[in-house]
């Protein structure tokens, strides 16, 4: 592997740590969004085994 500066570094840190964040908020607010709608209750299972972190 080629040798990567330590600026390339902490700037796919911080943009990893960032977009994870938006990520999980985002799936938290459709996880709230998911169990207060009845019919979508079946997608929860679904939701647990695709999005680990």
């Amino acid at each position: 592997m080629p040798q990567m500066k330590p600026m390339n570094w902490l700037f796919l840190l911080i943009f990893f740590m960032a977009s994870f964040m938006v990520t999980s908020t985002f799936f938290f607010f459709n996880f709230k969004k998911y169990l207060s709608s009845s019919s979508s209750y079946k997608l929860l299972p679904k939701m647990k085994y695709n999005y680990k972190w």
